[in-house]
């Protein structure tokens, strides 16, 4: 599935989540700089920092690709 953004209501402004599907997968910390996380569940797959939201948000989709090709995966729709 390809990643979706949320803002969670009980943290406005302090970080935007990534799913896959029901799957919390990786977050974008909205800041100068904008840092990123890729992650299932508590481990920490890899991370950034982006000069923009945008910027990190697409990091963080390249790092999902990057993911699921290591893992032999494939989005699906």
């Amino acid at each position: 599935m390809p990643l979706t953004f949320h803002q969670p209501h009980d943290y406005p402004g302090a970080r935007i989540e990534a799913h896959s599907g029901r799957m919390i997968v990786g977050a974008v910390f909205p800041g100068n700089p904008c840092r990123w996380s890729l992650f299932l569940t508590t481990h920490r797959a890899r991370e950034g920092v982006a000069k923009s939201e945008l910027a990190a948000k697409n990091a963080l989709i390249a790092a999902w690709a990057d993911l699921l090709r290591a893992a032999d995966l494939r989005e699906g729709a």
